[in-house]
């Protein structure tokens, strides 16, 4: 049984590993008929026989593993850790800066915006966006006038938002970098860090209000991001898995595989997949064990493009953040501490006699 548990945790978390990316599996008239469908009430799954006493299983499995790693990363291995990766840090937001221009060119090669589902030719301008977004995003990858890329993927989005309304915010993790490129560029490893550009507008000699402005960058850059990357999976879960649950029900139904082993309906597994999906939000909303959060995530992000053979491009800004906050650890805004200190405080006397507190 215990065997049967893990491996239904790793299906769980392979559905929720694809996130909202049941555009990009299914076709156009599929998802259009799938939005306008009945609302589906998914916790009628936990009347299936054995189900309820399977989510409690898992559940504890969960809690059990948490805690054990909130253990172990306020322990001297997590100390050595950060210690080690220290030197990585600093590349961290170059990742994702080269991660959000790789994802608009080839989008543009593509001719879509940010999603396979956003064709260039559904939002304002068409196709004239093609050469802009490509070249934005090359201007991005080298770091060539960084902020003014930015703001062109910032007028794309709006041009995205004007069409699509409320479900661009399942790609608010596009809109979190490009706030943060806005506030302080993310010169490493940029043209812009070598060039002295003639036009004060977009190098060194900026107004003295911008140097707060990259202060207040180098401080609340990463919540920003994190922040911003939990939030677009909380609204993909709550948009796509709760309020139009038919779209990954026709993609369950595609691969039938994923469930029919076991002897459960695919509506069980996609409850489970949504309360995953949402517990990995909360992990980088609060940022609680959120270094192994972005692992696994990245992980079943490529199972799950591996499995379901959904497009490489739009994922590579999934991976670029997940590999850029793994890089990066904790920032000023994480709970982590808070959470440990709630759980684990009372331990504090103890973990000092065996010098096993992380530095603090």
């Amino acid at each position: 049984m215990k065997r049967a548990t893990l491996y239904i945790l790793f299906l769980l978390l392979l559905v929720a590993g694809a996130a909202a990316h049941e555009v990009y599996v299914l076709n156009s008239t599929e998802i259009t008929t799938d939005f306008a469908a009945k609302r589906i009430d998914l916790t009628a799954a936990l009347s299936e026989p054995g189900s309820l006493h399977l989510f409690v299983t898992s559940g504890i499995t969960v809690i059990l593993g948490l805690l054990l790693i909130s253990y172990l990363v306020h322990t001297k291995l997590s100390a050595e850790l950060d210690k080690r990766f220290s030197t990585l840090r600093k590349y961290a937001h170059l990742v994702i800066r080269v991660g959000l221009g790789i994802s608009l060119t080839w989008g543009a090669y593509q001719g879509a915006i940010f999603g396979p589902e956003i064709p260039l030719t559904s939002v304002p301008g068409g196709m004239l966006w093609q050469p802009v977004l490509f070249v934005a995003g090359l201007m991005l990858i080298f770091g060539v006038f960084t902020r003014v890329a930015a703001a062109i993927a910032l007028v794309g989005f709006s041009a995205a938002f004007d069409i699509r309304g409320l479900y661009m915010l399942t790609y608010l993790n596009y809109l979190g970098e490009i706030a943060v490129l806005l506030i302080e560029r993310g010169e490493l490893f940029s043209v812009d860090q070598y060039m002295h550009w003639p036009s004060h507008i977009f190098h060194k000699k900026l107004p003295a209000w911008t140097d707060k402005l990259e202060k207040f960058g180098e401080t609340y850059s990463f919540p920003i991001i994190r922040i911003a990357f939990g939030a677009a999976l909380l609204w993909a879960a709550i948009q796509v898995k709760i309020l139009h649950p038919a779209l990954s029900l026709d993609v369950l139904s595609m691969y039938p595989g994923l469930h029919n082993y076991w002897g459960y309906t695919a509506l069980f597994f996609l409850l489970g997949a949504t309360i995953v999906e949402i517990i990995f939000s909360l992990i980088l909303i609060f940022g609680v064990f959120y270094r192994i959060g972005v692992l696994l995530l990245a992980t079943f992000i490529g199972a799950s493009v591996l499995y379901f053979g959904e497009s490489v491009w739009p994922h590579i800004i999934l991976w670029a953040l997940c590999i850029g906050l793994f890089l990066h650890g904790k920032d000023k805004l994480c709970l982590e501490d808070n959470v440990f200190n709630v759980l684990f405080g009372w331990t504090r006397r103890w973990r000092k006699s065996k010098n096993e507190l992380s530095p603090e």
